[in-house]
Order: structure tokens, then C-alpha cells, then sequence
């Protein structure tokens, strides 16, 4: 597991990269401004950071962790979410717009306004209790 211990990731803009097993939940949380596209993200924590507005476009996000994190408008968009988690975390306004395979539940996250695609969109229902018909 790859530690970023105090690092000042700063205006940094990632592209094409690929991050397995980084731990940025322990960089120093007062100068992080980042952002990502296309990149593949595999066993990385992003746990208890403040990530308000930071773009994840077009990424593959593997057993993530995105526990207790701020991620108010933040962009998924076209990302692959597959085995990522969402625990306590804000994801007011984010944008998961044509992204697949994400598990959320709307009961422990705040969703206020975020964006989903059908037919993804109906996964958030899972943790509901409820029986659906044709």
C-alpha cells in the first residue's frame, strides 16, 4: 500500500495514470486539489478527504474506498466503480452520469441532487427493502 505521508498534491492534473493500492487519505488535506481522467484506480483510499468538485472522468475505480469523504460535485462520469465503496460520504450534486457498476446506498450517503443514468440508476434501490414488478 503505497503512502503519500504529508505530501502536498497541489494543482495536479493526472492523465492516463494508474494508482494500485495508494493510500491518499494521508496527504496533507490543506493543499489538495487534483483531478483525473481516464485513469485506473485499483485498492486506492480516498477515505476521510475533503474532494469537493474533483473530477474522476472517464476512470476505472476498482475496490476503492471513498469512506466518510466530502465529494459534493464531484464528476464520475463514465467511470467503471466496480467493487468501490461509498460510506458516510457527501455526494451532493456529484455527477455519476453514464458510469457503471456502482453500489451506493442512498441510506448511509447524502445524495441531495446528484445526477444518475438509467438504467445504472436503478442499483441505488438494492438497499431499499422494496419488491419491484413489471
Amino acid at each position: 500500500m503505497t503512502k503519500l505521508n504529508g505530501c502536498r498534491l497541489q494543482d495536479i492534473e493526472f492523465e492516463s495514470c494508474k494508482f494500485t493500492g495508494v493510500n491518499f487519505s494521508t496527504v496533507d488535506k490543506q493543499f489538495l486539489t487534483i483531478q483525473f481522467e481516464n485513469c485506473l484506480f485499483e485498492q486506492a483510499i480516498f477515505s476521510d478527504l475533503v474532494l469537493k468538485k474533483i473530477p474522476f472522468r472517464n476512470c476505472t475505480i476498482r475496490n476503492t474506498s471513498f469512506n466518510e469523504s466530502d465529494l459534493s460535485h464531484a464528476d464520475f462520469s463514465k467511470s467503471d466503480l466496480s467493487g468501490s465503496t461509498f460510506y458516510h460520504s457527501n455526494l451532493s450534486n456529484a455527477s455519476f452520469l453514464n458510469s457503471i457498476n456502482y453500489s451506493i446506498n442512498p441510506l448511509t450517503n447524502k445524495l441531495t441532487k446528484a445526477k444518475f443514468s438509467m438504467p445504472e440508476a436503478m442499483a441505488l434501490l438494492q438497499y431499499l427493502d422494496i419488491v419491484l414488478e413489471k
